[in-house]
């Protein structure tokens, strides 16, 4: 049966999960950024995978990144498919997976299964109270991350192997994704989270749009460039929506930008700086190539 795996990919994370499944069910690989420039999508194939980063769902915000909701936008026959999700994160997916779904059922199709892999190791919140409160530097423990990450990998391939035999046998499964009862229980917080991160992103963007949506897009307006900078243009390569252009030289931000930090992400002079990312470790997958990641 034909399949399909679509992704989006900022430090290569969800790359990797597309590439493991898309080996294991024959299925052609996609990458998500490819069809910004399409519109009126027919897939022939009979199984579509899609996997992805979460993004903002710890504001309170959906955890799917705009380029993700556009794509399913352009789907004419999802109704007709057989559709599995996986989102991959950093500890907190949410309601990530259940959002997508109502997405998607709004198109008149629907998620078969939809699994969450915890992949990247963040800061902790102690680290980043040290930080915030008393000027305490950011260091990541190498042992503990490498240890940490070996036992994520271990679960992340068992879920890979679960998705593969839903797949083959043509199976739904659950969809991993906060109860509703939950959800209504943290209303007062998530509109807590929703308010700060909004107040976060219009200082970040120097902005008084109105929309969340709207002001990440600018956000990147926080980047900056420090003197390592040696205009490789390697920022403009690895960027998804083609968001980055060298001018004199040196990388500018167009506002266009998804927030995957892959320009931070994949520099290799540590050139890219800013409040926008002060909280990201610098990290990209080890099985992944910056070939990989380029935009062909």
């Amino acid at each position: 049966m034909s399949a399909e795996v679509y992704y989006f990919t900022g430090t290569g994370n969800s790359f990797v999960v597309a590439r493991n499944i898309a080996q294991k069910i024959n299925g052609r690989l996609v990458s998500i950024a490819s069809k910004e420039d399409e519109n009126n999508l027919l897939i022939n194939a009979k199984i579509i995978g899609i996997i992805f980063p979460v993004y903002h769902a710890t504001f309170g915000y959906s955890g799917i990144p705009l380029i993700v909701r556009r794509f399913i936008g352009k789907i004419e026959n999802i109704n007709s498919k057989y559709v599995f999700a996986i989102c991959t994160h950093s500890g907190m997916p949410g309601a990530t997976i259940g959002n997508l779904n109502k997405i998607i059922k709004s198109k008149g199709g629907e998620l078969s299964f939809g699994l969450t892999m915890k992949m990247s190791i963040p800061y902790t919140g102690i680290d980043k109270i040290k930080y915030a409160f008393f000027n305490t530097e950011l260091k990541a423990n190498i042992l503990r991350d490498n240890k940490e990450r070996q036992n994520l990998t271990e679960i992340c391939n068992e879920k890979i192997n679960s998705a593969y035999e839903h797949i083959i046998a043509n199976k739904k499964g659950k969809l991993e994704t906060t109860k509703i009862m939950f959800q209504l229980l943290h209303i007062p917080f998530y509109l807590l989270q929703k308010q700060t991160a909004k107040s976060r992103y219009k200082r970040l963007s120097n902005s008084s749009l109105t929309t969340f949506d709207k002001l990440t897009l600018f956000a990147d307006r926080n980047f900056k460039i420090n003197e390592k900078c040696n205009g490789c243009g390697i920022c403009t390569k690895v960027c998804s929506v083609q968001n980055i252009e060298m001018v004199e030289n040196l990388p500018k931000w167009q506002h266009r930008c998804e927030n995957c930090y892959a320009c931070f992400q994949w520099c290799p002079q540590d050139a890219i700086y800013g409040e926008i990312v002060e909280y990201e470790k610098k990290y990209h997958h080890p099985d992944v190539k910056l070939s990989d990641i380029m935009i062909k």
